[in-house]
């Protein structure tokens, strides 16, 4: 978990519970102490970081509007997402929200080298790759190299540059009404590979 975000310490995991109008909660994604949170203190705190604080309430709002948002690039269920930055509630937003939509998440290593990076995003044909303002130059050169990649998502404090999505405006569309088909499969999270690996590293596969 992102070390400059908090989420409540008090928030239980509680397997079943259905997940923000949803089923999602009992396949094991990390949405899970979100959705206990909601169903018994929503008003609580979730997140403080920096100037930014958000209730359990207004995160899940966040996270359920990325499911329409991610949907309307035209992204579906099982395609893979890439995602580079610093630690940041939209970065925390990352690893919770894109698996309960029903994708893959591959947070990448931001220490390794671009050539690096563009081995495990072809290999694992990422259509999308998220990027924070340290690391745009970097997702840049990927959408050149990668001819998966489709959409460029920033989730930085200032506005998109141009040809970007926000993050903010993904997180700020309609939810969707109906449960979600990720429910009936097994959403999964890529973890960084070591830098220090001998052979290349990979990505996942939905």
């Amino acid at each position: 978990m992102p070390a400059s975000s908090r989420v409540g310490s008090r928030c239980r995991v509680g397997a079943g519970d259905p997940v923000m109008g949803g089923a999602m909660a009992s396949q094991g994604t990390l949405s899970w102490p979100m959705t206990r949170a909601l169903a018994t203190r929503p008003n609580a705190q979730a997140i403080v970081d920096g100037e930014t604080c958000l209730t359990y309430a207004q995160w899940g709002r966040r996270v359920r509007g990325l499911t329409a948002g991610l949907r309307n690039l035209g992204l579906r269920t099982g395609d893979v997402i890439a995602s580079i930055g610093q630690n940041s509630f939209r970065h925390l937003e990352c690893w919770v929200g894109i698996p309960a939509a029903g994708m893959v998440l591959n947070d990448l290593n931001y220490r390794l080298a671009v050539r690096e990076l563009e081995f495990i995003i072809n290999d694992c044909e990422a259509r999308a790759i998220v990027a924070d303002g340290a690391y745009l130059e970097v997702a840049r050169q990927l959408k050149q190299l990668c001819p998966s990649l489709e959409c460029l998502v920033y989730f930085g404090t200032e506005s998109a540059p141009g040809g970007w999505v926000h993050w903010d405006d993904l997180c700020s569309a309609t939810p969707l009404d109906e449960d979600h088909p990720s429910s009936a499969r097994s959403p999964r999270i890529r973890l960084p590979p070591s830098p220090t690996l001998a052979a290349r590293p990979v990505g996942p596969r939905a």
